[in-house]
């Protein structure tokens, strides 16, 4: 007998209740007789649908180029940009959700988390950094555009 057990690894919380979970199915059933004769394994995988599954590493746009991996850019000016663990979250949330508005509430689920909660303008004052580090008019944005009341937004 097998169990799959997918789970989204971008989701904090539900990476917490799949701790649980899986801390629970393995002690419980390490003491079944299946488990014991080889007739019990576990397959976990993360969701073949999640982000985890489709890396981003670098993302190029205009004059711009940014490293997921690395956590640095360079923008439309030459200029090399060391980016912060939430600023690259940002910018990889907008940029694989493109075309798409992103909510507010979706940026703090993933970026900072259910237990932390920013200002309201935690969220805008990235974005305007951003603006400054790869719009060439940061008045008159190509790539980042606010959706008044509802969220952010990343085209190309």
């Amino acid at each position: 007998m097998s169990i799959y057990i997918e789970y989204d690894p971008w989701c904090r919380m539900g990476n917490r209740m799949f701790q649980y979970a899986l801390g629970y199915i393995l002690s419980t059933s390490k003491q079944s007789p299946l488990f014991h004769h080889g007739l019990l394994n576990f397959n976990i995988e993360p969701n073949p649908g999640t982000p985890a599954n489709n890396i981003l590493e670098t993302k190029k746009f205009g004059n711009n180029k940014i490293d997921f991996k690395a956590q640095n850019a360079q923008s439309w000016n030459g200029a090399t940009l060391d980016l912060s663990k939430k600023e690259a979250m940002l910018l990889k949330l907008l940029i694989e959700n493109k075309g798409e508005v992103v909510t507010r509430e979706k940026i703090l689920q993933v970026v900072w988390g259910y237990n932390v909660y920013p200002t309201t303008r935690t969220i805008d004052n990235f974005i305007l950094n951003f603006r400054k580090y790869f719009e060439d008019d940061s008045r008159n944005p190509k790539y980042f555009h606010s959706v008044r009341g509802v969220g952010y937004k990343y085209t190309s």
